[in-house]
């Protein structure tokens, strides 16, 4: 019987799964739970893909951008980086008070194409004209995501608005893309776990027979190294009884006007010695 365990799943995909064998029995007359204490992983959510990472100019000039984690200064280089060899001026700069992006281009720019990198910047299916300035028409759709979940299928308790989840921990990355994410949540937050062991084994025949599982809830990890470690503190232990004490002196638990109404009746508190 273990009473506190501390487990670490890591491997390559945003889905950890790890089997136990022999198995991690949990006894039966204790309630376990587990939270998260540690998240290591790289920011490697894309937010350009295949399908919408190219930039149209006129006279049939097109940019392919390869997809990745991008920050819009990252996309700014990019393509100023495949234009060098062009007489052609380019700019394009975030504006954190409207969340929009400004774009300058010395040559005009076709949004229309369905692949367009237009709609990630902003804009709408549109042709800019070149040589001046144009604010996007929208708020920069660079985020895919508003937070990171970690969930683990041995845990209950949890709900996304009505519907039950496994999530233990969810976040944002406090690192830009291509930085590494070091989660070490403050407050561990446990939830009730809902098997009764963790054993080895694809098959599920019985209410005692499970696999770990930690996975995210969006897929970032793009291959990159992940690794999550989990715990369970010591179940908790009922509390000492005390009704034995309190029986023995109940004329403590009464309040004196109690006790006096008690001796109006010509009744005496138990415990109390006679006059």
């Amino acid at each position: 019987m273990h009473d506190s365990l501390t487990l670490t799943l890591s491997g390559q995909s945003s889905v950890l799964e790890s089997h136990y064998f022999p198995p991690i029995e949990l006894d039966a007359n204790k309630n376990y739970v587990l939270g998260l204490i540690e998240l290591l992983t790289f920011n490697s959510i894309p937010n350009i893909e295949t399908g919408c990472n190219r930039l149209y100019l006129e006279n049939n000039k097109v940019i392919s951008i390869q997809p990745g984690s991008y920050e819009i200064d990252d996309i700014e280089n990019c393509i100023k980086t495949a234009l060098s060899s062009e007489s052609i001026e380019f700019s394009l700069k975030p504006n954190n008070n409207t969340l929009r992006s400004t774009l300058f281009c010395s040559r005009g720019i076709d949004f229309r194409p369905k692949d367009s990198i237009g709609r990630l910047l902003g804009f709408t299916s549109r042709v800019l004209e070149a040589g001046k300035e144009h604010i996007s028409d929208l708020p920069v759709a660079i985020l895919k995501v508003n937070a990171l979940r970690v969930e683990c299928n041995i845990t209950s308790g949890a709900f996304i608005n009505n519907q039950r989840v496994h999530t233990i921990h969810e976040f944002f990355p406090a690192v830009p893309p291509g930085f590494k994410i070091i989660e070490v949540p403050s407050n561990v937050i446990y939830l009730p776990v809902n098997i009764m062991g963790i054993v080895y084994g694809n098959s599920i025949s019985s209410s005692n027979l499970y696999k770990s599982r930690a996975r995210w809830h969006q897929s970032i990890s793009r291959e990159r190294p992940l690794e999550v470690t989990v715990t369970s503190p010591p179940p908790a232990q009922a509390p000492p009884p005390v009704i034995t004490q309190r029986m023995q002196h109940p004329h403590q638990a009464l309040s004196r006007q109690n006790i006096q109404f008690l001796k109006n009746l010509g009744l005496r508190p138990s415990g109390e010695s006679p006059v």
